[in-house]
């Protein structure tokens, strides 16, 4: 019996079992995980202050189950669009942002590429207003996933031009060549990535002014002469005055404070 003792131990110590402690520990950690998602589920009136934190607190054991909720939405989207008040993936994917968890890219990009109104129906106007900073905390320094839903001509628009802002903050906090980002902006000027009238170029326009629009303004000057870009949204006297006023340096000082504005830092 002590032979067995001893080797019970060093099996302990040599990390090959588990200690009754450890395991129960773990087990706590689950039972807590569970209640965690089960506060996100459903909207109750209330934003889940405590399950975040909670959430937070537990960050390595419970990413690969935000992960898994995001999948499963990706799934069966339809069946998700008739759940009014289903949350889960809403907080699921607002802490992979906060996390910065590049595993977690894939199935976002996944997502916001669904076509016609999905993501806004599944998400709202986290559409509009977090997107962008998610794909940028989660890209982990790659810009392929984020690229590819920009050209996706079945996605949003606003879920393609959050691509496209993305990209720019990548680019204001040194995570990416400005020219190869300017360079797939102008490549991206084709009859063929997107209807007239359908937003898109006016918002990729917006995202031209914000990376500086210097080495694009043949491209910027034919899509207003084309009727492309309405007035109304961004005026081409802006360009004007950002070539005349503004510098790379200045018109990415201003993203980084867009970005600061939009950070997940504090959820």
């Amino acid at each position: 019996p002590r032979e067995a003792e001893k080797t019970l131990m060093v099996a302990v110590q040599e990390g090959k079992l588990q200690s009754v402690s450890e395991r129960s520990f773990v087990g706590m950690n689950d039972e807590r995980i569970r209640e965690i998602l089960n506060a996100f589920e459903y909207l109750t009136g209330k934003y889940e202050r405590e399950a975040v934190d909670a959430a937070i607190a537990l960050k390595e054991e419970i990413i690969p189950r935000l992960i898994e909720v995001l999948r499963k939405v990706f799934s069966s989207p339809k069946q998700y669009l008739d759940m009014p008040d289903f949350m889960a993936h809403t907080y699921a994917v607002m802490l992979l942002g906060h996390f910065r968890e590049a595993r977690s890219h894939d199935v976002i990009v996944d997502l916001f590429s669904l076509p016609d109104d999905i993501p806004y129906e599944l998400f709202g106007d986290l559409v509009t207003e977090d997107l962008s900073s998610i794909l940028y905390r989660t890209c982990g320094g790659s810009l392929d996933r984020m690229e590819s839903l920009a050209m996706n001509r079945n996605a949003d628009p606003f879920c393609r031009v959050a691509a496209l802002d993305a990209m720019v903050f990548a680019v204001a906090e040194g995570m990416a060549q400005r020219e190869d980002v300017v360079s797939f902006f102008g490549s991206l000027f084709r009859e063929d990535m997107a209807e007239s009238g359908s937003g898109f170029w006016d918002l990729w326009a917006s995202a031209v002014l914000d990376i500086y629009p210097e080495e694009l303004m043949d491209k910027v000057k034919s899509a207003y002469d084309a009727g492309l870009v309405s007035h109304s949204v961004v005026g081409y006297k802006h360009f004007r005055k950002a070539l005349e006023e503004e510098s790379v340096e200045t018109s990415l000082q201003r993203v980084r404070e867009e970005l600061q504005r939009r950070s997940l830092d504090d959820l």
